[in-house]
């Protein structure tokens, strides 16, 4: 889009010479946080010149939003490192990240510009915020604490995640899609058979984050037509009817209409 000015996301303008800052908590000078709206789509160099005049302003904090959602992972994580890279007073700042999700990529935007060394993220519980939403807090903490190879963590309680996600979704009466990474309700739900069986053996077959590491006290088994083949092998029967005598102890949950396409006796599990 060209050039851009930054802005302090209150409508004024700053001009050339100012910077904005917060009100300062205590009555002394607060620190100073620069915001180039639109930096996802605005040119390396001319980006870098304003990073580099804010900071020598007194700028301590300067985030570069991907604010249309634009960006691939790729293009956003080589912008953070241009800046790291080509702006000289750029260690006299921390470089902060702002990810729109209009195209999907909100959270891998963001652990690009984190892995290219962006070490502040604006984030959003369950991804809620403008148009299709921002960079979802609890992906961008579950997936820094899978991956123990980067060296970075958010030192979030992580076991507040679920309780979190709900609240926000009541208060706001948004709720959260049942797909959703880590907080919806199917994030650890098995319903295929093949995938019941080995998470029984060993839960890390198809599970790389434990539930109770989110808060949730278990995954579900979810009973429906898509198990019922290796039923008798989920329950370490070795007949279907061994299979429902067996099948409470699995806390099994009937999900969805599909779950009477059984050639079994449904009621004999419930």
């Amino acid at each position: 889009t060209g050039r851009q000015k930054t802005g302090s996301g209150n409508g004024k303008d700053p001009g050339n010479d100012e910077v904005p800052r917060d009100p300062p908590a205590d009555g002394g000078e607060a620190l100073g946080r620069a915001y180039a709206e639109d930096a996802g789509r605005t040119e390396e160099e001319y980006l870098a010149r304003v990073v580099e005049a804010v900071i020598k302003a007194g700028a301590t904090v300067v985030n570069i939003p991907d604010t249309t959602g634009y960006c691939l992972p790729n293009e956003y994580g080589a912008k953070i490192a241009y800046l790291m890279n080509h702006v000289p007073n750029i260690d006299k700042a921390i470089i902060s990240t702002h990810c729109h999700n209009d195209l999907g990529m909100a959270t891998a935007n963001t652990l690009s510009a984190v892995l290219n060394g962006a070490r502040q993220a604006e984030v959003t519980i369950n991804g809620i915020g403008e148009r299709a939403g921002n960079t979802s807090l609890e992906e961008v903490v579950m997936t820094l604490r899978c991956h123990k190879d980067v060296a970075v963590d958010t030192n979030i309680n992580s076991r507040l995640i679920t309780k979190a996600s709900h609240l926000v979704s009541s208060l706001m009466n948004m709720p959260v899609q049942p797909n959703k990474a880590i907080v919806g309700r199917n994030a650890f739900a098995h319903s295929s058979g093949i995938h019941q069986d080995g998470v029984l053996k060993h839960r890390q077959t198809y599970e790389i984050i434990d539930p109770q590491d989110i808060g949730l006290n278990e995954s579900v088994i979810a009973l429906t037509a898509r198990m019922i083949p290796g039923l008798h092998v989920l329950c370490g029967a070795r007949t279907p009817e061994q299979a429902i005598d067996n099948a409470g102890a699995l806390h099994i949950a009937l999900e969805g209409a599909d779950a009477v396409q059984m050639k079994w006796d449904v009621d004999a599990i419930s």
